[in-house]
């Protein structure tokens, strides 16, 4: 099994006012398209040219990211680094993508680059990102199609300057639907069932199955954890069987 973002993640350790009926996450600006001139985009993004898209390295990527923000006369990418990239057929069609993470010491994003033709291409950031892109993508259904696994969080409205709330992050699954993702978790069942509540199960025993000493130094991540399982089995967040019952 992939470890992706199935595991709960403690963004903060603060405990005050947590809820779990609200989420961040997902679709985090529209869709952008510009022409470009850097060579990155005037090469073929196809099947039959990934060789080439491969070859590239990381400097190649990084100056491609900076002459998009300029040529896009967007401000998405000032002050972020770029954690990743990776090249995927996202739609199954012999057309390739790439996907950059961007992150700031705040957020982290996706950034899918669409090839409309050589030189003219549409970005779409997505919130929820890990450092890698390969961790985010997978055909979890064997349509040729790749979903997205993007982080989704619970509630951050009782956040304050001097007591943030914890932020605890469980997978959002996004499909592509008329060339678009959209999130679709509900369409998923057996990635939550098999993968993400087992995963949650373990993490939940070890924390409880720690001595007294430790207990109470992991007590925030425990409640967390917890709070993360009870949003996909009982509040219909995620197709998980408890939820379908």
């Amino acid at each position: 099994m992939k470890k992706r973002l199935i595991a709960c993640t403690v963004m903060s350790l603060a405990l005050a006012g947590i809820a779990s009926n609200a989420e961040s996450s997902g679709y985090c600006g529209e869709g952008t398209s510009f022409i470009s001139q850097n060579k990155v985009a005037e090469l073929t993004w196809k099947a039959a040219n990934i060789d080439a898209l491969r070859s590239l390295d990381e400097a190649a990527i990084a100056k491609f990211q900076e002459t998009a923000a300029d040529e896009n006369g967007s401000l998405f990418f000032e002050g972020e680094s770029m954690g990743g990239f990776t090249w995927a057929d996202l739609a199954g069609d012999g057309r390739y993508e790439l996907l950059i993470t961007e992150y700031t010491r705040a957020y982290s994003c996706l950034v899918i680059f669409w090839q409309d033709a050589p030189g003219r291409l549409t970005l779409e950031p997505y919130e929820g990102a890990s450092l890698d892109p390969k961790q985010m993508i997978e055909d979890l259904n064997g349509d040729g199609k790749k979903e997205l696994i993007l982080s989704s969080k619970l509630d951050t409205d009782a956040r304050t300057p001097h007591q943030p709330a914890p932020v605890a992050e469980w997978p959002q699954v996004y499909r592509l639907r008329n060339g678009r993702y959209v999130e679709a978790s509900r369409d998923f069942p057996r990635f939550y069932d098999t993968e993400v509540l087992p995963e949650l199960e373990k993490n939940i025993a070890a924390v409880q199955n720690t001595s007294p000493s430790s207990r109470e130094s992991l007590s925030r991540l425990l409640i967390q954890r917890i709070l993360c399982k009870n949003r996909w089995t009982f509040n219909g967040s995620a197709p998980n069987a408890a939820w379908r019952r």
